[in-house]
């Protein structure tokens, strides 16, 4: 999956109230999608489409995804 696929699948919807679990349960579906991507491409393609998300989040959840 490219980086610009993984922006436009299942792009969120910014309006509302969303919890940190809600984002992180649809980075989690994100990721999956990306297990082939390199880590540089993922952490870039996590920072824009999830920056309200901590970059310590956005880690933890590529390292569950490799473990």
């Amino acid at each position: 999956m490219t980086m610009a696929n993984a922006l436009s699948t299942n792009a969120p919807s910014w309006r509302g109230r969303v919890t940190l679990e809600e984002r992180l349960a649809e980075m989690r579906i994100v990721l999956s999608a990306m297990k082939q991507s390199s880590m540089s491409e993922t952490l870039r393609m996590l920072r824009e489409r999830f920056p309200d998300v901590p970059l310590r989040q956005r880690i933890q959840e590529i390292s569950r995804l490799n473990s």
